[in-house]
């Protein structure tokens, strides 16, 4: 459903507790994700691939922190090369 922007207005109040949402903005995607990035509380990005997801992660994220990736759909192995990042 995230593809299709049917939940896009519900997704910045139930993200209200997490400190950084990245959303990955694929030209394909029938809903504007920068919307829903200003209306979260806080820090929110967007990014036009997967590598610039990952970029943007790494560079914020810190030990203890919690990464929670959210796709219907295969995300291009983005949680497996996230960590592959962090590894290295």
């Amino acid at each position: 459903m995230r593809r299709l922007g049917a939940h896009a207005q519900a997704l910045a109040p139930s993200l209200d507790d997490a400190d950084l949402v990245v959303f990955l903005q694929r030209p394909e995607l029938a809903w504007d994700a920068g919307k829903v990035v200003a209306g979260l509380r806080g820090e929110g990005i967007t990014a036009a691939d997967v590598d610039a997801l990952i970029a943007a992660l790494r560079e914020r994220v810190r030990s203890g922190d919690h990464v929670v990736f959210m796709s219907n759909g295969g995300f291009d192995g983005a949680p497996r090369r996230f960590l592959a990042a962090l590894q290295r």
